[in-house]
């Protein structure tokens, strides 16, 4: 038996870079950013926040929902699996890249009154049969 899942709870850096293939499949590519609070220990070190910045990749379906409504600075819930990726850079050396491929997220974030983006708190999952597993990433 084996478990791959991971849980976030965290703000977008920046708005999703959405990408588009030939065979019709989308992706949506976000960072969500994820701290630990400062402290202080027993014998009084102090402990510095720290910020962590996560890699996170949404297929077809829920693209389109995070294109249409997550923006920088939302907070949102996701959950997913750790993926490694390897690719060469334009130097031709090989480069790792370590992914978040979300299954559900959660929008946290308050809307304005005048926006159109769904209520707080909604959920959006998709589910994965192995469907679209040709995408090129």
């Amino acid at each position: 038996m084996s478990v791959n899942k991971l849980t976030l709870l965290g703000n977008l850096t920046a708005d999703p870079l959405i990408k588009l293939f030939d065979n019709g499949g989308k992706i949506a590519q976000f960072a969500v950013a994820t701290s630990d609070k400062a402290f202080k220990t027993a014998d009084g070190k102090e402990i510095p926040e720290r910020t962590e910045y996560h890699n996170i990749i949404v297929r077809n379906k829920l693209a389109e929902i995070a294109e249409k409504y997550l923006r920088k600075g939302n907070k949102v819930y996701l959950e997913g699996t750790l993926r490694y990726r390897k690719y060469q850079d334009a130097e031709g050396k090989d480069r790792w890249v370590t992914e978040i491929h979300c299954t559900t997220f959660e929008m946290l974030t308050q809307r304005p009154a005048a926006n159109t983006q769904p209520a707080a708190t909604e959920t959006h999952t998709e589910t994965t049969d192995g469907e679209n597993d040709d995408l090129p990433f």
